[in-house]
């Protein structure tokens, strides 16, 4: 994801998450752990965490969704 992406997925969170707190560098941040996943993969993993959870993602909450339940074969590693 890009940039312009992430600032994309944090709006669509603050519809669900009103109380989270987006503060400045959050996301260049974000960005730079999951540049690269596509946008698809990441929104399916949110609306997975947003039906599950009533507390906003923490990006390790994205990246364990991402890697164990969506691409279990994946080649991105833990700490890739």
């Amino acid at each position: 994801m890009n940039k312009k992406e992430v600032a994309e997925m944090f709006s669509y969170l603050l519809d669900f998450y009103p109380e989270m707190k987006i503060k400045e560098g959050t996301v260049e941040s974000w960005q730079s752990i999951i540049h690269f996943m596509r946008k698809e993969e990441v929104y399916k993993v949110l609306q997975s965490h947003i039906k599950e959870s009533s507390f906003p993602p923490k990006i390790a909450d994205i990246y364990k969704r991402w890697h164990g339940n969506m691409y279990p074969q994946s080649d991105h590693k833990a700490g890739d």
